[in-house]
C-alpha cells in the first residue's frame, strides 16, 4: 500500500497471528496494527494514517488472501 491509505491491506496471503488494535482506538502513523504469518517469516503491518480505528476485518488465526482489507481508519479527513 503505497501514500497515507486509510486502510490497512495484507500485502500478501499469509495468517493473522496477532491484531494490536481494537475499534474506536486511536492511532498514529507508522504504530503497529497487526502481524501476520507468510511464508515462515513474520511481518508487522502498520498505520499509514492517523485517527482511530474505525473497523477491523480479520481475525487471529485467519488465513488471509493478497489484498484483503484488514483494518479501516477513521481519519480526521474522512468524518
Amino acid at each position: 500500500a503505497g501514500g497515507s491509505s486509510d486502510q490497512v491491506l495484507a500485502p500478501m496471503p499469509g495468517k493473522v497471528t496477532k491484531v494490536l488494535v481494537t475499534k474506536d482506538a486511536p492511532i498514529k502513523v507508522g504504530q503497529a496494527v497487526l502481524v501476520m504469518e507468510a511464508m515462515k517469516m513474520e511481518y508487522t503491518l502498520k498505520a499509514d494514517a492517523e485517527g482511530t480505528i474505525d473497523s477491523i476485518n480479520c481475525a487471529v488465526g485467519e488465513q488471509v488472501a493478497l489484498g484483503k482489507l484488514l483494518v479501516k481508519i477513521k481519519t480526521d479527513a474522512s468524518k
